[in-house]
């Protein structure tokens, strides 16, 4: 579902030419809305417990969701840093017109980006569901804004093309 979510944000942005922030502002509430009509606005609980072990359990005393969000980082940063896809996202980031002539394939680069990002929010939900043995529209929404702070704090330009995950990565932790 992730997937599927990031890949209509890309198509959005990179074929529609959306701006960014209304698509997933807008996509945002989209999802939200047809999240309301599949639970009818009721809390989804009771997992299996061995789904549990995702958000609660540890390894080598270390909780696994920080864990999985290092993983995250270290796979995220190696791709942006050492693949001709991160450095065409930076390139797409901070001028969208020298990346089309520059021959890179910006509308595929675009809905790759968001395909990823849309994964992340399925991994940050899975995550998210495993601790707390629910789920319920809305229960991301706090992390909204969180999210914006740490990125701009972490030195990601709102407007693309400028920021490196230790940025972040030191942002959260600072936070």
């Amino acid at each position: 579902v992730g997937l599927s979510c990031g890949v209509l944000n890309g198509v959005l942005i990179g074929l529609v030419r959306v701006p960014p922030m209304l698509a997933t502002i807008g996509t945002i509430m989209l999802y939200s809305g047809i999240g309301m009509a599949i639970t009818g606005g009721r809390g989804v609980v009771g997992f299996p417990e061995v789904f549990m072990v995702i958000g609660n359990a540890r390894f080598l005393g270390i909780p696994n969701p920080l864990l999985i969000m290092f993983a995250v980082f270290v796979a995220v940063s190696l791709a942006l840093e050492h693949t001709v896809w991160g450095r065409s996202v930076y390139l797409v980031g901070s001028n969208y017109v020298a990346a089309l002539f520059s021959g890179i394939r910006v509308i595929r680069t675009i809905v790759l980006t968001y395909l990823l990002g849309g994964l992340m929010c399925g991994i940050s939900a899975i995550v998210l569901i495993s601790r707390v043995n629910s789920a319920r529209v809305g229960y991301g929404d706090t992390y909204l804004l969180q999210a914006i702070l740490v990125s701009v704090m972490g030195g990601i330009s709102p407007q693309g093309g400028v920021g490196q995950i230790f940025g972040v990565l030191t942002s959260i932790l600072i936070l």
